[in-house]
């Protein structure tokens, strides 16, 4: 990056013509293109990413990088009012809000048992039961994500769009919080400034996150926070912001054990059982008999019995079919995580943490062992990997 803040013509026009296209794209893809429509979408998301690389190919000025990052996050704000047509997540994020407002456990019941409630069956659940992936499926979203749903049910409790701009709203002030911590950051390590374009401007972050309302967006902020905590040496404030990644979504849970290669043993001792008994805080407003025993059928379905963007385990699925005549998802699917729970602990010990830096850098590595040998890997998942990659 240069610091000259004169903008070339020829950069002008670049700029221009990369931001009016994206968002032209952006909002063709939010608002009038159902999913169904696989040829327009294919080729919206084709121009996009080749608009991307071509920008951020670009040697960038102060003042240039300035306006790509606002574009970014204009790009974000035009899918405030849009319905996510990508993904219909939302139902239940939506659902598990109305059914904790109504003062029911959203871990405690099923969707299709709630469904004839009589104290929370009215025309709203109807259409929200009616959108759900997921009826027979117990809840499988930790406290920091139920308390966002809930707020939502109280800011828009009869309408759908309503608790869709209230997520979505929390979502890009998540956003523009974690570019604020990747600038930062970057500054810290004396990295490229540049970098942050590779998040900003990424097309699969910003339709992944923000357009079809996944939350590793609050992930990736209280995860990068508590890194940014932790080079300034807040150790009791970085492992509470950790408890609130953790409980946002548990992977961020796999990055905690590498502290022991950077703390002593007591600020290590004493790092976890701030974090750990945060998460147990958070959750206690769940906290019944019925708890742990719904959350184990859930994870043991996700283990075993869905598969979704597998790397690793397709490749032994197709010599299962050749060798065994079936589908083995039943014994990859408990095999894949312990043969990652070996590989990890590998890592772990023969890898030194010096510094954030390489925590960071080790971070990334772990996530990408782990979404490897996984058997789901959703799109919005990788949005993890990419703003790991730019400390690397």
């Amino acid at each position: 990056m240069t610091d000259n803040s004169t903008i070339p013509s020829k950069s002008i026009v670049s700029i221009t013509v990369f931001t009016v296209l994206s968002l032209t794209l952006y909002i063709l893809i939010g608002y009038f293109t159902p999913r169904t429509n696989t040829f327009p979408l294919l080729s919206y998301w084709s121009i996009l990413f080749v608009a991307y690389f071509y920008i951020i190919s670009k040697q960038t000025t102060t003042r240039q990088l300035s306006l790509l990052i606002f574009a970014g996050i204009v790009f974000r704000c035009s899918f405030l009012w849009s319905i996510p047509a990508l993904s219909d997540d939302y139902y239940r994020f939506i659902w598990d809000g109305q059914v904790w407002a109504s003062g029911i456990n959203p871990f405690g019941y099923l969707p299709s048992e709630l469904s004839t409630h009589t104290t929370f069956v009215n025309e709203h659940s109807i259409e929200l039961f009616n959108g759900l992936n997921s009826r027979y499926y117990y809840s499988v979203y930790p406290p920091i994500m139920q308390y966002i749903f809930r707020l939502a049910a109280i800011v828009s409790p009869n309408s759908i769009l309503g608790s869709v701009i209230a997520l979505r709203s929390i979502i890009l002030l998540s956003e523009i919080g974690t570019l604020l911590l990747i600038k930062r950051l970057l500054r810290h390590w004396n990295l490229n400034p540049t970098l942050i374009l590779i998040y900003v401007l990424n097309p699969l972050v910003i339709i992944e996150l923000t357009g079809n309302l996944h939350f590793e967006a609050v992930v990736i902020f209280f995860l990068l926070w508590s890194v940014y905590l932790l080079n300034k040496n807040k150790l009791l404030t970085s492992a509470f912001v950790l408890a609130l990644s953790i409980c946002t979504k548990m992977i961020p849970l796999l990055f905690l054990p590498l502290l022991i290669k950077k703390l002593s043993l007591k600020k290590f001792t004493i790092y976890t059982l701030v974090t750990l008994a945060t998460s147990v805080l958070l959750f206690f407003p769940f906290i019944d008999e019925q708890l742990l025993s719904n959350l184990g059928t859930s994870i043991a379905l996700y283990f075993r019995h869905f598969e979704f963007n597998a790397s690793i385990f397709y490749l032994i699925r197709e010599i299962g079919y050749i060798t065994q005549g079936y589908d083995v998802i039943q014994t990859a699917g408990a095999a894949l995580p312990i043969i990652f729970v070996a590989i990890y602990l590998f890592v772990i010990i023969k890898n030194k943490v010096a510094n954030t830096h390489r925590f960071a850098e080790l971070s990334l590595l772990i996530l990408f062992l782990y979404h490897s040998l996984a058997l789901v890997v959703h799109p919005w998942y990788l949005s993890t990997l990419v703003v790991l990659s730019l400390f690397t």
